[in-house]
């Protein structure tokens, strides 16, 4: 197995595709697939390529965003952003290949966004609002670690709430009042998708209100059946991972 983007495998060791600098749209599957496996064990990672422009400071790849599927349940961890007309393209683009490989239906059922900065959590709405084959299970859950009354930096919890704000409307939509029991804000229990399951660290309110929002970061633990695992680091820094 490999992690940072890149390879697409199973958790059993299986690879179905390489991807060259974190983007879908070249792995080395064959477009359309007509027979698509629904029941396969995979980590997708979709996040935008190098992407270069003169109105943008974003020059190198960005916007995390990977899928996991396990015995046809699906869940993300982060969704990435569309900040340019480039990146957009990528994660549409990206999006209904994917969902082209499930048989043009995914129903998932959580959403972890490790922290708030708009490369992780920036694709948020469209990703519902522009293809109507992603949907969300009845119990469908969106990770987010949220602070709505603490003493801390004024700026930083402005973001959270904002972040929490524009979730919390995405969710409404499907769910109406019972929007917010749809967000776990902290202190998160392990759960299961399928033969994977993830473990959760970094994840309480004195994490959310770290300085430095990347440290912020939930931290995921992978794990499957057969003993593979990946940690998923967010976008925490390497003087604070240990």
């Amino acid at each position: 197995d490999t992690v940072n983007g890149q390879a697409a495998s199973t958790a059993a060791g299986e690879t179905y595709g390489t991807v060259q600098n974190q983007s879908i749209a070249d792995i080395t599957y064959d477009w359309p697939v007509s027979e698509p496996d629904l029941e396969r064990d995979a980590v997708y990672f979709l996040n935008c390529e190098d992407l270069p422009e003169e109105s943008s400071s974003w020059t190198t790849p960005a916007g995390d965003r990977i899928a996991l599927q396990s015995s046809g349940q699906w869940g993300m961890v982060d969704v990435g952003m569309t900040y340019t007309d480039a990146m957009e393209e990528q994660a549409e683009e990206g999006m209904e290949r994917l969902l082209a490989f499930n048989g043009g239906s995914i129903e998932l059922d959580f959403v972890v966004i490790t922290h708030a900065h708009i490369d992780h959590y920036g694709y948020f709405a469209d990703m519902f609002q522009n293809h109507p084959g992603l949907t969300m299970s009845d119990d469908f859950k969106v990770y987010f670690k949220y602070v709505d009354d603490a003493d801390g930096d004024s700026e930083q919890l402005s973001r959270i709430n904002s972040v929490y704000q524009m979730i919390l409307s995405v969710l409404e939509e499907r769910f109406g009042e019972e929007a917010p029991d749809h967000i776990l804000q902290s202190d998160y229990e392990s759960i299961t998708l399928g033969d994977f399951s993830l473990d959760f660290y970094n994840c309480d309110t004195e994490a959310a209100l770290q300085q430095n929002l990347n440290n912020s970061s939930t931290v995921v633990h992978l794990r499957h059946s057969n003993g593979a695992d990946m940690l998923m680091m967010g976008d925490v820094e390497k003087d604070r991972e240990a």
